[in-house]
C-alpha cells in the first residue's frame, strides 16, 4: 500500500516522503509526505477478515498558494480508489518562515485500491 500511495503523489512532480517532512526550500516550494493509520480488519464475515482497510493522512506543506497542489492530490487519489473523507489547514512557522500545511485524510479499503 505504501508504494502505491507513493506513486501516486510522486506523479504530481513535487518531493514525497513516507512518515517524514521533506525538506523545503526556495526549490522545493511544495512538498508532500504520508502516513497510514487506523489499519485493520474493515469487514469481518462468519469470523474470517473479507476486507482489510484503514486511512492514509497525506500533508502538503507549501511556502506557496498550495489550491492547485490539493487539488490534484484528491484528484488522483480518488481516482484510484481512494475515498476521501476530510482536510484542514494550519500555518507553522520553522525557522524563520511561515510554511503552509494542508492535512487531507481518505478511507481505503485494500481490496478496492490495488
Amino acid at each position: 500500500m505504501k508504494n502505491k500511495v507513493y506513486k501516486i503523489l510522486k506523479s504530481l512532480k513535487y518531493p514525497v516522503s513516507w512518515q517524514v517532512r521533506p525538506k523545503i526550500d526556495n526549490k522545493n516550494t511544495v512538498v508532500i509526505s504520508f502516513h497510514f493509520f487506523n489499519e485493520g480488519n474493515s469487514l469481518i464475515g462468519d469470523g474470517k477478515v473479507i476486507n482489510q482497510g484503514g486511512a492514509v493522512q497525506v500533508d502538503v506543506f507549501s511556502l506557496v498558494d498550495y489550491t492547485n497542489t490539493v487539488n490534484q492530490i484528491k484528484q488522483e487519489m480518488i481516482k484510484n480508489k481512494f475515498r476521501y473523507y476530510e482536510s484542514y489547514d494550519d500555518i507553522e512557522d520553522v525557522g524563520n518562515q511561515q510554511t503552509y500545511h494542508k492535512v487531507i485524510l481518505f478511507n481505503y479499503d485494500e481490496s478496492e485500491v490495488k
